[in-house]
């Protein structure tokens, strides 16, 4: 599984009950789907550059611009905190930020069953 870091990251609560509800849905802890979701928008991550609005941006404003903001602790892989702290700071934004918008542009095929993304 490699190493993991706890790391703590702020979520709107409402993207909080989603990420726990996926994980119950999927039969597995919250921090592995932060690992499906990560995974599914890094292309899209890699290609933004800090001064282009992002699609992310107008999915979270009607989702969860209205929510209060609640700190969740979890473990995840060294490599991918490393990996979504170099983009943070490449688009001059908090590791928070980024993992919410992520979620935002990932959500919908996370909702889905694997065997429906997958084809398994």
């Amino acid at each position: 599984m490699g190493d993991m870091v706890d790391q703590a990251l702020w979520y709107p609560s409402s993207m909080l009950a989603e990420l726990q509800a996926l994980a119950e849905t999927h039969g597995q802890p919250v921090a592995w789907v932060l690992q499906e979701m990560w995974a599914d928008a890094t292309p899209e991550v890699l290609g933004l550059d800090a001064s282009t609005p992002w699609r992310a941006e107008t999915i979270f404003d009607e989702r969860y611009a209205d929510t209060d903001k609640v700190k969740h602790m979890l473990a995840l892989p060294v490599a991918m905190m490393e990996e979504i702290k170099r983009e943070a700071a490449r688009l001059d934004r908090s590791m928070s930020w980024l993992v919410a918008r992520s979620f935002c542009v990932a959500r919908d095929s996370l909702g889905q069953s694997k065997s429906a993304t997958t084809g398994a």
